[in-house]
């Protein structure tokens, strides 16, 4: 890949990731990009708890209460295409969209939707957060008609799935 583009709202995370990225890219022949917003589903601003682990997610309940909840800005990935991914291209370009965001999979994916109909996106996300991850996220994109889906088992901390999504065209 020419360019990499990665999202992280977690504020501690976000100093990790910009820390690994600067070590990294000097030898890199990819263009690195870290950016501090959520993805989901729309662009504007969401409840999140920022707890700098693996728990960090945006959360659907704001009157929630956590000590380390805040409100992020988010993002759809189709409405920054162009400024950040500059996908607009005489030929389609290939894609890998890879997705870890604890629970959040689907929003991003319906919020990539134009993305993943424009180019020849293959998708790699964890399905490992809640059970209508399993049912509806293979459904979201068999409904591409273009897609073969495969299902991997892992254990990390006992259970999970990756889903890979490859475009047949």
């Amino acid at each position: 890949f020419d360019k990499i583009v990665a999202f992280e709202a977690d504020p501690r995370s976000h100093a990790l990731c910009a820390q690994r990225i600067a070590a990294w890219q000097p030898t890199a022949e990819a263009e690195a990009t870290l950016d501090y917003r959520a993805v989901c589903d729309h662009s504007g601003h969401s409840a999140f708890i920022a707890s700098g682990l693996l728990t960090a997610r945006l959360i659907e309940t704001p009157s929630f209460e956590h000590p380390e909840m805040a409100i992020v800005d988010t993002c759809a990935l189709d409405d920054i295409h162009e400024g950040t991914f500059g996908w607009y291209a005489p030929a389609p370009q290939r894609l890998l969209i890879k997705l870890h965001i604890e629970g959040a999979e689907l929003a991003a994916l319906k919020g990539a939707e134009q993305i993943i109909r424009a180019t020849h996106a293959d998708i790699l996300l964890n399905l490992s957060h809640d059970e209508r991850s399993y049912l509806d996220i293979p459904e979201f994109l068999a409904g591409f008609g273009c897609y073969d889906i495969f299902l991997r088992s892992h254990s990390l901390f006992g259970e999970g799935l990756t889903l890979f999504a490859r475009r047949r065209d």
